[in-house]
């Protein structure tokens, strides 16, 4: 063996032996989790839905005694389990015995489900168990519905859509349906396991090589870290995910389209033109195992023929964040990609960005290093990274702003501000204030800090009036954009602004009490959420609890010789945060809750990711001595773990 690779071994085990303790505990959270979840369990297999048709052309007349529908499919795997089919009650309660058989190609009946409609909600998934049928591939069954009680007025009906895997058109009452029943198949596929097995071992090397090549919390580690992670985001968290992707995504593929604003139909709907297939890419969700199973619905490409789609839901907001993921999106629809690769390409465009305003911002930092690098790694952030979203543009861009005032605040060194650094002021800026409402503005505030002595003649005033420019054009095309498109929140019952004003002015006091007690019941819990609901729900709480009361152990803190001037600072930052919580929950209190409602609903911990390092400075100024040995390493290791839990987590969803 050559003197290079020997020294490649011995550095290797010296690394291991160093780690060692690092590595067993880690041993022991994998044994945990492989004990829960038990993921080798071949025999319990893990179910693949097939889709059959989708909800795209509306619903079938009522299922009555005299109206039977039926739906032929042919088996794709053997060993089928399930079939589902999506069913809707008309927005109402429905009476009456109806039946849901399914029979094989010699009219054996292998599945059967019976309930009364009065037992059905609105737009669920009827399931159909099948037992008996092994050897189903290839061989056709037909899926029917009837009911001899039901009256038209009083009975469901059935989704049906676009065909897929071939499958025949729907027939009702011997009439043929212009589309498919809305349905899916499972089927139990040992490929997937063996998939699954190998995705987990994968998983677990990883996170052991992870740990032995980390070495503190740095913008190194940051980097390995935050690559390989949000490289397995992309891949693994499901399109859409559940935290507005499907909004976000859709104002980035307008804005890839040359359309930066939204705009109304004929009949003053909000929404946009664009490509005609949308909505039947849209309609299913994208995971590892259903583009495996289902690929031919992902591998189109958007068309170029468009449709007017209804989706107000960001009509509201500057376009500027959405703007990072609309680059992929534009590379995607010029090569004339399939839908897949344009949704990852959006992806990797958050991504970029998040990483490498992220890296500035902790190589930036002389002071409060592992407070940037525990910020930039909270699950949450590098979750939505991994997607459509605008919450890891603004978090890249608070981050970077923040060290930057900092830089300047703290070191001496640093005797004139770069141009490169005042040009990214004022990207960063830009950035924060494109949010909603302008609730991220007072992070602008730090830019205060930097003393006026380190900007060359005039420069300081410039770079003011510039951001004060850039503020109120923000502001202005807020203002524009709110007059243009007038919505009301409808995804949350009686949402309505005006309203909520009237009744905040008339019960002021009550209104207060409420918001106080919704803060201390409900909102400080929030903090130890800062992991996204995948994986283990103990230790994203315990990191959440680390990211707050571990800053009380920062080594890197500054020390400050004047104490008005450190008070001054700790108010700001303390300022900052309970300023833009206060904003962020106002708006949500007007614009998604329920008039007169007692809790402020639609607040999630998202919010509050940019903001947290806001909370976790003045955390430093609790006067405890760190003696933790190789503390850095530590962190980094805790902040390894949580992504490791995070992307354990995801790797369940996918094969559910």
């Amino acid at each position: 063996m050559c003197v290079g690779g020997k020294e490649l071994i011995l550095n290797i085990k010296q690394k291991v032996y160093e780690k060692r303790w690092l590595l067993v505990f880690l041993l022991f959270f994998w044994i945990y989790i492989i004990i829960v979840h038990n993921p080798f369990d071949i025999a319990k297999g893990t179910n693949g839905d097939v889709i059959y048709g989708d909800s795209q052309k509306g619903i079938t007349y009522e299922i009555t005694d005299k109206q039977p529908i039926s739906q032929n499919f042919i088996a794709n795997y053997n060993q089928m389990k399930t079939v589902n089919v999506l069913v809707a009650t008309c927005g109402r309660t429905n009476n009456g015995e109806i039946e849901f058989n399914v029979v094989d190609d010699k009219g054996v009946k292998v599945g059967k489900y019976t309930t009364d409609m009065s037992e059905i909600t609105d737009n669920s998934k009827i399931s159909i168990p099948i037992s008996g049928v092994e050897k189903a591939k290839g061989k056709q069954f037909t899926l029917s519905i009837k009911s001899k009680e039901a009256k038209e007025g009083n009975a469901i009906v059935v989704y049906k859509g676009n065909s897929y895997k071939g499958t025949a058109i729907a027939e009702q009452n011997s009439r043929t349906l212009d589309g498919t029943l809305c349905m899916d198949v499972e089927y139990y596929i040992f490929a997937f396991q063996i998939l699954k097995i190998v995705l987990w071992i994968l998983g677990i090397i990883t996170s052991i090589v992870l740990v032995i090549i980390v070495d503190g919390a740095n913008e190194k580690s940051f980097m390995i870290i935050a690559i390989a992670t949000g490289v397995a985001i992309i891949f693994s968290n499901a399109f859409v995910h559940p935290l507005d992707e499907s909004t976000h995504f859709f104002r980035s593929f307008m804005i890839s389209q040359g359309n930066f604003l939204d705009c109304t139909d004929n009949q003053g709907n909000i929404g946009g033109w664009i490509s005609e297939n949308y909505n039947q890419i849209m309609s299913q969700q994208l995971n590892i195992k259903n583009y495996l199973l289902n690929h031919e619905i992902w591998n189109q490409p958007f068309s170029k023929e468009k449709v007017f789609v209804i989706n107000p839901y960001m009509s509201s907001v500057t376009p500027l964040n959405h703007a990072v993921a609309a680059i992929g999106v534009f590379i995607g629809r010029l090569i004339n990609a399939p839908a897949i690769v344009v949704i990852i390409l959006g992806r990797v465009s958050d991504l970029t960005f998040y990483i490498c305003f992220c890296y500035a911002a902790i190589k930036n930092s002389r002071y409060y290093k592992t407070l940037f690098f525990t910020a930039a790694l909270v699950p949450y952030g590098l979750w939505l990274a991994g997607s459509f979203s605008i919450d890891p543009i603004l978090i890249g861009a608070s981050l970077m702003f923040l060290s930057i005032s900092l830089k300047y605040y703290f070191d001496d060194s640093e005797d004139v501000v770069k141009t490169r650094d005042i040009i990214l002021l004022l990207i960063s800026g830009a950035f924060i204030a494109s949010v909603k409402y302008l609730v991220y503005t007072p992070i602008l505030l730090t830019f205060f800090l930097i003393p006026k002595k380190k900007f060359k003649k005039k420069q300081w005033v410039t770079v003011l009036l510039l951001a004060i420019i850039l503020i109120g054009i923000m502001a202005l095309v807020q203002l524009k954009l709110l007059s243009s498109f007038k919505f009301t929140e409808d995804r949350n019952g009686d949402v309505d602004v005006a309203r909520q004003i009237k009744y905040i002015i008339s019960d002021f006091g009550t209104v207060l009490r409420n918001i106080l007690n919704y803060f201390v019941e409900s909102q400080l819990g929030f903090f130890e959420g800062m992991t996204p609901r995948y994986g283990s729900e103990t230790v994203g709480e315990l990191i959440g609890l680390f990211l707050i009361f571990g800053a009380a152990f920062e080594i890197k803190r500054y020390e400050f010789s004047n104490k008005n001037k450190k008070y001054i600072f700790i108010i700001l930052m303390l300022f900052i945060f309970a300023t833009i919580y206060l904003l962020t929950t106002v708006s949500l209190y007007l614009g998604f809750t329920p008039v007169g409602k007692f809790d402020v609903e639609g607040v999630q911990p998202r919010y509050f990711v940019p903001v947290l390092i806001f909370l976790m400075i003045p955390m430093t100024f609790v006067p405890i001595k760190n003696n933790i040995k190789r503390y850095s390493e530590k962190v980094a290791f805790i902040m390894l773990l949580g992504q490791v839990n995070m992307f354990m987590g995801l790797l369940i969803d996918n094969f559910v």
